[in-house]
């Protein structure tokens, strides 16, 4: 049925309808290119992100009541050592001689650190370097071997 066309001077003109076949082509072009540029999105990003490799650490020695198990470790340069704190009380690791924790500076950790909490460090430079637990520093002594 026709719609009645109040103003004969203007013409109606029916839409031609698009045939199914194009609508559907125009949907796949567009699907495949947000996916071309989502991917090359990711791929820009990953690429330009720093890759940091997590190594194992080569010695994992836990803080507890008792104090730090193992209370030596023996590593090679370039190796790291992981504390991780098992005790509900907070634990800092300090660098010795105390009180003074300047003997390795990166061997003291920032903050105390809670239960569960870890602190990793790296020792590079051979030799022995003692440690202890800068809120309890008479009682919890540790050493670390590079060897």
């Amino acid at each position: 049925m026709e719609p009645t066309n109040p103003n004969p001077e203007i013409k109606i003109v029916s839409p031609r309808p698009v045939p199914r076949r194009r609508r559907i082509s125009r949907w796949l072009t567009l699907a495949v290119l947000v996916l071309l540029i989502g991917s090359g999105s990711v791929y820009w990003v990953l690429r330009d992100s720093p890759q940091v490799a997590q190594a194992a650490p080569a010695a994992v020695v836990e803080i507890t009541a008792n104090g730090f198990s193992p209370q030596t470790v023996r590593v090679k340069p370039g190796q790291s050592i992981t504390w991780v704190n098992e005790d509900a009380e907070p634990h800092q690791i300090a660098s010795d001689p105390f009180p003074s924790n300047d003997a390795l500076p990166s061997l003291n950790s920032d903050e105390p650190l809670v239960k569960h909490d870890s602190f990793t460090t790296t020792l590079e430079q051979a030799g022995t370097f003692n440690y202890h637990d800068q809120l309890d520093p008479v009682g919890l002594k540790g050493a670390i071997i590079v060897e």
